[in-house]
């Protein structure tokens, strides 16, 4: 199962630390995607990611999908 699927089967939004579990990243690598901006998050109590969009948001990152759409072009 790749990790955006994984985070699609996730139901309600989660927080840093599970983000960092699922991307395999440290805490402190998704705090610096906040303060850029460079991640999708909401202030609710503390960072929230609605897992939906982490999962479009990988997968507008991937390899894959910039060699697809460079085909296209």
């Amino acid at each position: 199962m790749s990790i955006p699927d994984k985070l699609e089967t996730m139901e309600s939004a989660i927080t840093v630390a599970e983000l960092a579990v699922v991307l395999n990243l440290g805490k402190t690598a998704i705090y610096d995607l906040v303060r850029r901006n460079a991640i999708p998050h909401y202030r609710l109590a503390g960072l929230r990611f609605d897992p939906q969009e982490i999962a479009d948001w990988l997968r507008s990152r991937s390899i894959s999908s910039v060699r697809h759409s460079k085909r296209k072009q």
